[in-house]
């Protein structure tokens, strides 16, 4: 067995149809006849995995010798996670005859994407009348919206999409810096009488394009760029959903009871199974009742729920496997007023001041103030801070490690902004 292509070393991009072509050579049985013959393609990056793999069967020769070309398509990743970039690819070709003779060849490629970029921060303004705003842009806007109660926006890196939350989920077209008429929209699926749009964050899967985590009253989806449920973690009858996050290989979802108790509920990621959950009643003041808030946290390597006089539930696992929950009052004065989760994994709370979480419980102040949201810009490794500003609100451009200010010009956006989010160019790291 032979590789007819690629020969040599071949460098590919992203989102790229690639034509392989495989030549099979098998002489004829010293005896007898030989049955089919049966192929397979594997192609993943040299350090270890497969990313794609395909297989087939050829039939049995009645003649002597055989000669067989495979022929297949591979479309490369619209994005893949990890830093490297280029990434080596080994490329397996694998054939075993009816006599059980198998036969293995190699080839290399580089599989390389485009440089991440960013371009605006979008600015979510919610009135009345609600707007957003391209900030960045030669033309920033205000641009007018359409749509009930909307609370959350979002961009879909890559697809030149805003997703905007309210009573239901619109996606905008901004391709060309300005919002085009609304391309779908999607209702709550919960059948839930006033249910909205309760989380809204970006998520990216490997080797595709970046993804929307939304939250129902019922339950959490994943959608693709055309709105379609890719994934979906149902809640059990009673359960009302606060907040919910991925968090290594589990999502996590924050939920209230019939019974008013708080309860995290573990599911597995991929498959959407339920494996876990524990329970618990809130103490803050702010947090209790049908209206009560509540937001996760990433701390000590584990989830954690936190309430609004800062007291945070850790859901932590013993390496027997047994579970249980600490209850950690975490420093600060005053009522939670916001709390996020950085794209990165790190945790915020904005009090009467705000401290950033780098997975321990020990928070670092990083403002003296209070701050609404935050958003990454990962191109130029920077986070965008939305907090007051000379009396009114501006958006303020932070270290993105650090969170240090850095000498970039603030944004000033009315006193009404709520979100914001950074358009770039491709999902996935630099």
């Amino acid at each position: 067995m032979r590789w007819i292509q690629p020969s040599g070393v071949s460098n590919w991009g992203i989102s790229e149809d690639v034509p392989l072509r495989v030549a099979i050579s098998d002489p004829a049985p010293s005896a007898g006849n030989t049955g089919g013959t049966t192929w397979q393609i594997d192609i993943g990056p040299v350090s270890g995995g497969i990313w794609w793999s395909t297989s087939g069967n050829l039939t049995a020769s009645s003649e002597g010798i055989r000669r067989d070309t495979v022929r297949t398509t591979w479309s490369t990743p619209a994005d893949f996670q990890g830093t490297e970039n280029p990434v080596q690819l080994r490329l397996t070709a694998k054939a075993t005859d009816g006599e059980g003779q198998t036969a293995v060849d190699f080839a290399e490629a580089w599989l390389t994407r485009t440089a991440l970029t960013s371009d605006a921060l979008w600015s979510l303004d919610v009135g009345p009348p609600a707007q957003c705003t391209g900030l960045g842009l030669p033309t920033p806007g205000p641009w007018p919206l359409n749509g009930a109660d909307l609370a959350h926006l979002l961009f879909l890196d890559g697809q030149g999409l805003l997703l905007l939350g309210g009573e239901e989920l619109q996606a905008v077209p901004v391709g060309d810096g300005a919002p085009a008429p609304v391309l779908w929209t999607r209702t709550s699926p919960s059948g839930l009488i006033g249910d909205h749009v309760r989380v809204l964050r970006r998520t990216a899967p490997t080797g595709g394009p970046a993804h929307a985590l939304v939250g129902w009253g019922d339950r959490v989806e994943r959608l693709g760029p055309d709105g379609t449920p890719v994934s979906t973690w149902l809640l059990q009858e009673g359960e009302v959903l606060i907040d919910a996050a991925r968090m290594e290989s589990d999502l996590i979802a924050l939920v209230r009871t019939a019974q008013g108790e708080w309860r995290m509920v573990r599911y597995n990621a991929d498959s959407g199974a339920r494996i876990g959950a524990i329970t618990w009643t809130p103490e803050a003041a702010g947090s209790a009742g049908p209206q009560g808030i509540g937001w996760l946290m990433h701390l000590d390597g584990a989830p954690a729920a936190l309430e609004t006089d800062g007291r945070a539930r850790r859901w932590f696992t013993e390496p027997d496997g047994s579970t249980g929950l600490t209850t950690l009052t975490l420093e600060g004065e005053g009522t939670v007023s916001q709390a996020g989760l950085l794209e990165d994994g790190r945790s915020w709370i904005s009090r009467q001041q705000s401290r950033i979480y780098d997975g321990s419980a020990e928070g670092d102040l990083f403002h003296s103030g209070q701050v609404q949201a935050m958003t990454t810009d990962r191109a130029n490794g920077l986070i965008w801070m939305l907090t007051e500003d000379g009396g009114g609100m501006a958006w303020i451009a932070v270290d993105g490690q650090t969170l240090m200010p850095l000498s970039l010009p603030t944004q000033n956006v009315p006193t009404t902004t709520l979100q914001g989010c950074v358009a770039h160019n491709r999902p996935g790291p630099l």
